[in-house]
């Protein structure tokens, strides 16, 4: 399976892990939006930060660079990362060998990291970069792994009273969002419903003609023992909080092609449809 965006024919495939599900949305056309939009300024942000950084290190005299971002992979914001937490917090300079720093510090002899270092500064533009350094590649991550919704056109809703059987608490690239009203028997038990007193239980009784899209890790999380041991003295059977439809092929070596995919079509407003 796989998904197709119009105007450019770039595809994203998928193995699906419930047909029936599929079989709702073949050949639907998912409408472009803008989520990815905030993904270019946190771009720029990051890149901003860098060579705000990358000067003062310049002008103290410290031969070490802060790497810019040039794409959406996520070696490179591992990479990034780990010089942030480095460098900014571990990595140890001699205050006698910086003599700008030397003014700060009345033990000239004594060795601070770069986020001590910061805090004694009068520009708090670079104490500042230093820290959204750090927090913008999470926010970039956050972007591409949590879920992303989008629509059909027509706001179509299908009665599919069994689809329940197909739920389960794993975690999946293309999943249904649970736009329904009502709980489903997995979150009445995480929100302390034990007796099932109130009658709002919905479990995937009705299905959306919407789709969820993350670019995270898919994950097999199985039921815990006390949600079993729950529905065992209830006499219910477990249910799912989810309902997944696929997981991108591959996407532990596809992830960078993957996520520029999604980002240059939403960029462009191409929409995208499912086909075999």
């Amino acid at each position: 399976m796989k998904l197709v965006f119009e105007n450019t024919g770039d595809e994203l495939l998928f193995d699906a892990v419930n047909h029936e599900a599929l079989e709702l949305f073949e050949n639907s056309l998912f409408l472009s939006n803008n989520q990815y939009n905030a993904v270019a300024d946190l771009w720029q942000q990051i890149n901003y930060c860098a060579d705000i950084i990358n000067k003062f290190l310049e002008s103290s005299e410290i031969r070490l660079e802060f790497p810019k971002l040039y794409s959406l992979s996520q070696r490179d914001l591992n990479y990034m990362h780990a010089v942030w937490a480095n460098l900014y917090n571990y990595h140890m300079f001699k205050i006698l060998d910086h003599k700008s720093f030397i003014e700060f510090f009345e033990d000239e002899s004594e060795e601070k990291s770069l986020s001590e270092i910061t805090q004694r500064l009068s520009d708090p533009e670079i104490k500042k970069s230093f820290e959204n350094y750090n927090h913008l590649i999470h926010n970039i991550e956050v972007h591409f792994g949590t879920n992303k919704m989008f629509s059909t056109k027509d706001q179509i809703w299908v009665d599919t009273p069994n689809m329940k059987y197909k739920t389960s608490n794993d975690i999946a690239n293309l999943s249904i969002p649970s736009s329904f009203v009502g709980r489903t028997l997995e979150n009445k038990f995480r929100y302390f419903d034990d007796n099932l007193e109130f009658s709002d239980e919905n479990n995937w009784d009705q299905t959306p003609h919407k789709l969820n899209i993350n670019f995270g890790k898919s994950r097999t999380i199985p039921y815990s023992k006390e949600y079993i041991d729950w529905c065992k003295r209830l006499q219910r059977k477990p249910l799912g909080h989810y309902l997944n439809v696929g997981n991108f092929v591959n996407i532990d070596e596809n992830l960078t092609t993957y996520r520029t995919i999604m980002y240059n079509n939403t960029q462009a407003g191409n929409s995208f449809s499912i086909r075999k």
